[in-house]
This record gives structure tokens, sequence and C-alpha cells, in this order.
């Protein structure tokens, strides 16, 4: 049976075997992959994440360029992947297969970054989904909504999970519709809102969901109706960026859209006009300014301060049938596409390639300042790895 790659995979044409790979990264090879299973967990803290802010970061001493990191037990599509300063959890999605027979799961890991090892994260009282809208507070991992794996079902319940119990807990019922939601932590609040399912269902409502009070609060509806989209937090608005499209992956515009909401006044407002493809792009914010980048490989830069865009910018990567994804680190910006790299520099406004390529992987970076985590996993062969990338300039 020949495999179905799927959209959005991140994978071009092509062959890097992973001996090559590690060849190209050797000098930066750690220790190899211990994995601890749900019977052997070990009893100490569960996680770094109580540990104070004063505490660098795992990564902190990691050489410019590439390291290999142990291998995850398994990488997943369409999961929650979330970075808490210390730890990298992994909840939900499904592996990976090519024939569309991949199960969604209900359970989840976590890379504990300061002993460099994987282990299995108690089972969570979710049923298994795709695409959950996911935040991690500071304290606890939340988990709302999501989809099957065809997007026929959708779901309307959420949990939260603290790392330091090992304990999860069922979130209140939220007062909007079963979706698969953008979302993001604003520092007090997980807004979900809207969808990332293209069709018909497709929704300008969102909640925001208090963990201290453990309640929800609607908000206010959006001017603008979004389906492949992101989301980002600036410090005062969620901004929400991408395409409305019909099934049929007709758009709706003639570029891609967006709007920001401020949780304060409980406002929007709509962005002026990108000059992005209205098909698939990323956003990242970098502390200042929005990156935005689509898949034709141009990006654009949206400075809220004076509500406008200056691009649009070209990514030196050829165009391919990938959804371009994107993380910041500080200032700069860190892009995947078809198994391609590039960073972006805010003190230049330029775009630059960046090797190795990782031909036939599907890529999903992880932002952990100082470093960019990857995981991967090739489409070929069924290898996994977990990367750290860092610049000479982070």
């Amino acid at each position: 049976m020949e495999r179905d790659r799927g959209p959005g995979l991140g994978v071009r044409r092509g062959r890097l075997t992973v001996a090559v790979v590690l060849v190209m990264i050797a000098a930066g090879v750690l220790a190899s992959s211990i994995f601890v299973s749900r019977a052997e967990q070990p009893s100490r803290p569960a996680s770094a994440a109580a540990l104070p802010k004063t505490v660098p970061s795992p990564f902190e001493n990691l050489p410019v360029g590439w390291t290999k990191l142990p291998t995850p037990p398994e990488v997943r599509n369409r999961a929650a992947t979330l970075w808490t300063g210390y730890d990298l959890f992994v909840w939900g999605g499904y592996v990976y297969t090519g024939f569309s027979d991949e199960e969604p799961r209900a359970d989840g890991v976590v890379f504990r970054a300061r002993v460099r090892e994987w282990e299995f994260i108690t089972p969570s009282p979710l049923a298994p989904r795709v695409d959950p809208a996911s935040a991690w507070t500071g304290s606890e991992m939340v988990i709302w909504g999501g989809t099957d794996r065809h997007g026929v079902k959708f779901f309307d319940d959420g949990a939260a999970y603290d790392p330091r119990t090992r304990a999860w807990r069922k979130l209140p019922d939220a007062p909007i519709k079963a979706r698969a939601a953008l979302s993001v932590w604003t520092g007090h609040e997980f807004i979900v809102w809207g969808t990332t399912v293209r069709g018909d269902a497709r929704y300008r409502d969102g909640a925001a969901y208090d963990p201290v009070a453990n309640s929800w609060r609607t908000i206010e509806d959006a001017p603008i109706e979004l389906t492949d989209a992101n989301a980002v937090w600036t410090g005062r608005e969620m901004i929400v960026f991408g395409a409305a499209l019909h099934a049929g992956n007709v758009p709706e515009s003639k570029t891609a859209i967006g709007a920001a909401y401020d949780p304060r006044v409980d406002e929007w407002r709509r962005l002026p006009p990108s000059n992005l493809s209205p098909q698939a792009s990323t956003i990242s914010w970098n502390g200042r300014e929005l990156i935005a980048w689509d898949y034709l490989n141009k990006s654009d830069i949206y400075d809220p301060d004076e509500d406008t865009w200056r691009g649009p910018h070209a990514v030196p990567v050829e165009a391919g049938e990938c959804f371009p994804r994107s993380v910041s680190v500080g200032r700069d910006v860190f892009g995947a596409y078809c198994g391609l790299f590039v960073s972006f520099g805010a003190h230049n406004e330029a775009w630059k390639k960046l090797t190795p390529e990782f031909l036939d992987w599907s890529v999903e970076p992880v932002a952990a300042e100082p470093v960019v985590l990857l995981l991967g996993r090739n489409a070929e062969t069924d290898d996994e790895l977990l990367m750290a990338y860092r610049a000479p300039n982070w």
C-alpha cells in the first residue's frame, strides 16, 4: 500500500539518511536516550517547573549549532507540544504512519531536560484527540477541545495536569461549542478562540479560562473568521492571523488576514491587509513585532504600535506544498519548511538558510530559549529524533 503523506507534514521529496544526519551533528552529540517506562518512573520530584525562576535554562551551556538529544519514545503529529522552561510536554496527537490508519492518543510524554530523560506522564481523563488547544500556565499544562483524526467529532471538554503532583483535574464546562481552537496564555487566562479546521463550522466566538478562579468567561466575537491560522500573545493582545478557507481549500480573502483581541477591554480590532498568500502561513511574536511567513515563502512584519505592515521579504527556500512553521527565540525567528530550516534576524530584517537539510522528515519546532527544539520523524524510515539548534547570537 502506498503511503499517504497527507497535508502539512513538512515533507519534501528527497532523502537524507539518519547516518548522514548524525555525522553532520556528531560534534554536538550528547548521551544516548534514556527512556523511563511507566513501571520504572522514579520517585524524584515530578518536574523542574517548581524550581525558582533564577535557575538557568537546562540548555544554557549547549554549543552553537546542532545538538542531538535523547531520542523520543515516539514523535506525534497534531499533538499539544509545550515547553515549560524546564520540561517538554507532548500530549495527544497520533504517530504518523502514512496510511491514514493512525489512531489519536489520550496519553503523553515529557522530556526532562535537566536529566535528559523521557517519561510517560500519568494517563489523562480525556478521550483521545488531535489538535487540542493547550497552554502552560506556569504550574499546569491545560488542554481543551480538539477533534478526532478526520475532523468528524469535536470535543468540548478539557483538563489540567500538574507535573509536581502528577495529577490531572477536569476543567469546568466551557461556554462555547466543541471545536479545535486557537489558543494563547496571557499570564492570567487561557484564551481559546475560533477553529483550526476548514469547512462550514467556523467560529468568531471564544472563551477565557481563569485557573485561579477555575471558571470561564465568554469573550467578544471577532470581526473575522479563520481556519488555517495561528495565534500569538504579544503581552497585551492575542493576535490571530491566517486564512479563511472553504472545505475545498478556496480562500475567501485576497490575502492572509488577522485581528487582535485585548482582554483588558474585551475588544477586537482588525489588522490592516497583509501582503501574504491567503493560503497557509505561520506567525511568530519576537517581543516587538509580528513576523508572518506564507507557504510561497514571502514574509511580512507587522508593527502593532503603528498598525502597519512592511515587506514583503523573501525567504530563501524553494516554494513547495508545505505548511511553514516558526517560533521566536528572543527577537529572532526560526522557521521550518519541507525539511529545510531558516532563521530571521531582527537586527537586519533578513532571512538566512540553515544547514543541514532534513529532507523526508516532518519536524515540529518548539521555542526553548536559548535554543529551538526540533521533534522529527522520517517519513521514509520511521526514524525519530529530538534536536536542539542554537544560533550564534542566541
